[in-house]
Formats: C-alpha cells, structure tokens, sequence
C-alpha cells in the first residue's frame, strides 16, 4: 500500500512519528522471520535424513537359505524378500534334479532389494561307477581313472603279487562317483603290489574275520567325515578277507545309540570299531575302551595308533554301552572346535590315512599271517 503524501506542515507532523518507529518494526519482523527459516529448515533436514535412513535400511534384507528349494518355490521365496532370481548353471549332485544346490548371495548375508541372487540347479546323480582293476598293471589302470576325470594317488601294499599289480581301489569297484566339481576332481587311490622289506602296508589275512564299522553322525563344513573313513577302512578289511557291516547308510543321520546297538549285534562282531567326532578343546585322534588289560582291543588299538599318530591319546571309560564291550573300541577323530582338525577333516589324504592307521592298529591282532 503506498504512504500517503503530505499535503501541509500539519500533516508531515503527523506521519513524522510513523517513519522514526518504521525502520525498527522492520527489523522485528525480519527476525521472526528469520527464526521460523531457521525451525523450518532443522525439521526439513530431520525428516529428509529420517526418510534416507529408512530408505537404507528397506533396502537391506537377508539372504533366505534355498538349498533344497525348486526354482519355483525359490523363486517366490526371493520375492517375498524383494530379490531377485537368476539360474547361473546345474552340475551334478545327490539332490533331485532341479533343485538348488549353490547360491550367491550365500544364505544370512546382506543383499540390497532388488538384487539378484544367482542359483546353481542339480543336474542329479549324473556320474559313472569305478571300474574294476584289480590284478590289472597299474600304468592300464590309472589311464582308465584318468579318462573318467579322476585324479590318481598310488599307495604301495607288500604282496607276493606282481610288483605293479593293483590289489585295491578307493572308492571300490562298483562305486557310483558323481564329479560334481570339475576343478576339484574325485581322487582315485591305488593300492599296487610291491615287493617286500620295502615300505608299504602289510598284506593280512583276515579271511572270516567279522568286523562292524559304525561310523557316528555329526555336522561338519566337508560332509560325513565319520563315514567317509568307515567307507575306506571298510575296503581296507574287504582286501584282507574280513566280512565288513558298516552301520548305517550315508543319507542316515538320526540313528539312536540303541539301534546303533541293534545293528551292531545282528552282526556278531569280533571286532566293533566306533568313529565319532567330538565337540570338546581336545584335539588329535582319541582312542577309547571299557575293558583293562594289555590283551583287550581297545589297548591294542590304541597302542598301533600311537606308533603312527604322534597326536594320539587314550580314554578308559567306566561304561561303553555295548552288548560286547571287550570287541569295541571308539576312535575319536578329531574335534570340531580344534582349528587343527578341522583342516584335516578337508584332507582327503587325512581322510585315508587315519583309515589306514586304524587298520595297520587292528589288523595284526586278528592276522593268520601276513601274505
């Protein structure tokens, strides 16, 4: 609105003390002004950094576990998250065909909404079963181990045979191997003849011999380590003539100590071997028995252990929970909160000679003599 004009001396009295008091109303009103800026401002600020928080943390989300899961089922699972699906490839595995056997993002790790996460499907139990070498000459054999993708170890047994003849293979004829990984192949072990007085395994008879290998079930990072000893102690007796009974399957992994017992029985053992893996800070290999005396296994077991296994050590227990006590003896293979241990239960070389030390431990004592 525009000031008025004065017309006379009367009227420029009159607005006089208007404009005096003007320049300070103004000055009022601007910091008030100024102020409201101010709050206003500082709230915009919070609610914009609030927003920004929340738009951060929605957009981080778990990773679901889909192992096991079909695409389909995965895929409705990922959306429920705000990820997304991608198949990267299939290779062969135990699981049925289709189903999720590796994923990247891995299950419990941050991924941003939205993200892909990338899905390896089975192709199923695609493989090929070991073929059977034995008594062939072992330069024939490891080509044949070699044409089917499989790395080749030679280990010499002392036998009458042929020097350079195959007496054994891990994993025995017949097995179905899947090469599920093909820069980490499957690893074939030979066992050949050699002459004797050299080193090598001694070659026992053990023809009639019953022995149970129950190979107890525990989680690790490298798979059913237990049985996977079992499975090459197993070969080891078979080759000397024992008849083995292994106590439960490799899918197996809720079997009761009872029905342990059960199984173990039915067999009517002369010699009961117990793999297991502990929890506890002791690591190396544990051998433990329920009976006294030099002449028990438990006390043989262990005393053959302990020429090859420098971290070895033994255990009496008050009670073994076995029908027959005195055939029984546990090896403890390791622990699962030793760092140590741990990396051997990755060692496939480990693996075997842990096999072949319980067995050179065993062997002896139920020996008609060495071939």
């Amino acid at each position: 609105m525009s000031q008025p004009v004065p017309q006379s001396k009367a009227d420029l009295l009159r607005l006089a003390p208007l404009q005096r008091e003007r320049p300070l109303r103004d000055k009022l009103l601007t910091g008030e002004a100024l102020i409201r800026l101010l709050l206003w401002t500082l709230s915009a600020a919070c609610c914009a950094a609030y927003i920004v928080v929340a738009s951060w943390a929605y957009a981080q989300v778990t990773v679901p576990d889909l192992f096991g899961m079909s695409e389909d089922a995965a895929a409705v699972v990922l959306q429920q998250e705000g990820l997304q699906l991608r198949v990267v490839g299939a290779r062969a595995s135990a699981q049925p065909v289709g189903e999720v056997v590796q994923q990247r993002p891995a299950y419990g790790q941050i991924a941003q909404r939205g993200q892909a996460v990338d899905l390896v499907l089975s192709s199923g139990r695609a493989g090929f079963i070991v073929p059977d070498v034995l008594g062939e000459d072992q330069i024939e054999a490891r080509l044949q181990f070699e044409r089917l993708g499989m790395q080749v170890e030679i280990r010499q047994l002392q036998s009458e045979s042929t020097p350079g003849t195959v007496l054994l293979t891990l994993p025995v004829a017949g097995t179905r191997v899947i090469q599920s990984d093909a820069e980490n192949p499957e690893v074939a072990i030979l066992y050949v003849a050699t002459q004797r007085g050299s080193s090598g395994l001694v070659d026992y008879h053990l023809n009639g011999l019953r022995v149970v290998i129950e190979p107890r079930y525990t989680t690790t990072a490298y798979g059913d380590v237990s049985f996977d000893v079992a499975r090459r102690l197993s070969s080891l007796f078979e080759a000397a003539g024992a008849q083995v009974t292994i106590t439960r399957s490799s899918r197996e992994r809720d079997v009761s100590l009872s029905e342990y017992g059960i199984r173990a029985a039915q067999a009517q053992p002369q010699l009961h071997i117990i793999l297991s893996i502990g929890s506890d800070n002791n690591s190396g290999a544990i051998v433990r028995a329920a009976v006294e005396g030099a002449d028990s296994t438990g006390t043989m077991v262990f005393q053959g252990l302990l020429e090859d296994l420098e971290d070895a050590s033994f255990q009496r227990v008050a009670y073994f929970g076995q029908a027959n006590a005195d055939k029984a003896v546990e090896i403890v293979l390791g622990s699962t909160s030793s760092t140590t241990d741990i990396g051997n239960f990755a060692e496939t070389f480990w693996r075997d000679r842990i096999a072949r030390s319980i067995y050179m431990a065993a062997a002896p004592q139920f020996s008609f003599g060495s071939r």
